[in-house]
Order: structure tokens, then sequence, then C-alpha cells
């Protein structure tokens, strides 16, 4: 009888919990907000088929700071939030960036939206996203170090590189020490490269870039 009073007291503060943050939300947002939220949700909401990218655009009004509005709306549903948090991935937007910062770095939000947000930020600032991944690899979650691992070898510039060469000698997980050692072991994509020799020449380090060179050729 106690454990059930227990229960329901639970799942009565967590309403109240979800009824507040709505509550905030909505009188924190402008009515342009809220109409163009509603949009989105609508959008998102829908099983059938996958929202183009010419019906966000619309919904979103030209301000695509609105997505990251509706993945903080904890009244909405989780799918909902996930998907604008996705959708984030199509906007190199600095408030975007904010909150998939905030949200990858919360033990509160669900592990869902951490690594759905990991996924986006790769895209949205690939370059600040390389230390906010290395601190995420301290995580004992090994879901979240798997998606980490995951978009730090997509990027495969020379910073993430070395943040998983560094990783390799201290991960537990037999199936990421796999991942990280094939990673490794791959040369640097086109672009990654060329930005390394860009940067060698302008430190002036000539012999390591002339050996860089001969090896190439």
């Amino acid at each position: 009888m106690q454990g059930r009073k227990i229960i329901g007291v639970g799942i009565l503060v967590g309403l109240c919990y979800l009824m507040t943050a709505a509550f905030s939300f909505a009188e924190d947002s402008s009515p342009e907000d809220k109409q163009a939220l509603q949009r989105l949700s609508a959008l998102f909401s829908g099983f059938e088929r996958v929202p183009k990218r010419v019906e966000i655009e619309q919904a979103l009004g030209n301000r695509p700071e609105r997505l990251a509005l509706l993945a903080d709306d904890e009244g909405r549903s989780l799918v909902i939030r996930q998907r604008a948090i996705e959708t984030m991935a199509l906007y190199r937007h600095d408030a975007l960036r904010q909150c998939l910062e905030r949200t990858i770095r919360s033990s509160k939000q669900p592990l869902a939206l951490r690594r759905a947000a990991i996924g986006s930020l790769a895209k949205v600032a690939p370059t600040k996203a390389v230390p906010v991944f290395e601190k995420m690899l301290d995580e004992s979650n090994v879901y979240l170090r798997s998606s980490v691992l995951h978009e730090l070898v997509g990027l495969g510039t020379p910073e993430a590189r070395t943040v998983l060469t560094e990783r390799l000698e201290r991960e537990t997980n037999r199936h990421l020490q796999d991942m990280i050692r094939t990673a490794l072991n791959k040369p640097l994509k086109t672009e990654a490269l060329e930005k390394e020799t860009k940067s060698l020449e302008k430190s002036g380090d000539s012999k390591r870039l002339s050996n860089d060179q001969e090896l190439k050729e």
C-alpha cells in the first residue's frame, strides 16, 4: 500500500513538472513563435512520411532558431523534440549550436535526444563540436560514447583524429576500440588533408610537410 502511494506521488510530481514546463514555455514564446511551432509540430508528428525541406522552411518562417524552441519544450512529445533536433543538421546557426550542446551535456535529457544532438552538432558546427565530443568521451554510457566516436570518425579532421588517438588508450569497450583502430588506419579525408597542409605551411613546419609530401608521392 505504501509503495502504491509513493508511485502515485511520483507520477503526480512528474505531471506537475511537465505542466509547469509547458506553461513557462508558453509564457516566453511570442504569438508568431507559437504559430510556427504548431506548424512544425504538425509536420514532425506525422509517421506516414518525412516532411519536405520546403515545408519545414515555410513552417519556420525563415527563422531556424525556432527549432531550438521546439527542442527545448519539455511539454512536447519525445518524437517531435527529436525530429526538431535532427532537422537542425540542415542549418548553420549559433542558437542551434548552443541548444545542441546543452542537450548533449544534460544528463537529465533522454538518451535518444542526446544522441540525436551529437549527430546534428557534427554538421551544424564541425570545428566547435570536437572539444565538446572530447569531453563526452568520459561519459559512462557506452551508447553516448559510441555516437560521439562515430561522429569523430565521420569528421576525419586532424583534430578529430587526435582525440581518437588519445581515446584509444583509455577506451574500455572492445567494440569501440576496434572502431577507433579502423578509423585511424584510414587516410585523412581530402579536405582534412588540405587543411592540415595549410596549417603546416602557416606554422613553418617545413620538415614535416616535406616528409608528408614524399609519402604521398
